[in-house]
């Protein structure tokens, strides 16, 4: 009995802590919704960006699905997105502005999961280094939402 005991006390430790780390509702442009969890968002694909922003000092990579992704897939005719976080924060994002600059929803930095405690898990990161227009406007900062849970396409 020790010995099952302790097999299973390491296996435990060799599984991951969560098949989903998070899960994000995203409301379609049509009637329902969709929850969104790590799994599905790796397998639509995921882009890297590196950058400052304006909650970390230096440039880091931000890891995640682009949301003009998910604006393709599920909200083709949108023409603004919606971006609600845990505390209720939320911004209504032109879907032009997604198109153009290809925000990720960042799950990973610097190739680790975004602990709760550093905004994440998912945060909506823009290449604000990548274009000066992105960086100088403070709506595209305004747009970086952390804790990110709701996504409606509009």
């Amino acid at each position: 009995m020790d010995l099952l005991r302790r097999s299973l006390l390491v296996a435990a430790f060799c599984l991951p802590l969560s098949v989903s780390a998070f899960t994000v509702k995203l409301i379609p442009s049509v009637t329902g919704h969709i929850l969104l969890d790590e799994r599905n968002a790796r397998a639509l694909g995921v882009a890297t960006i590196t950058t400052a922003t304006q909650w970390t000092a230096a440039a880091h990579r931000w890891s995640g699905l682009p949301l003009s992704t998910l604006l393709d897939r599920y909200g083709r005719m949108a023409r603004h997105v919606r971006v609600r976080a845990l505390n209720d924060y939320e911004v209504s994002i032109p879907a032009e502005e997604i198109r153009r600059y290809a925000p990720v929803l960042a799950t990973q930095m610097d190739s680790r999961p975004i602990a709760v405690r550093d905004k994440g898990p998912v945060i909506l990161v823009w290449p604000f280094d990548r274009y000066e227009a992105v960086n100088q406007r403070q709506r595209y900062h305004d747009w970086a939402v952390w804790h990110v849970s709701e996504i409606v396409f509009q």
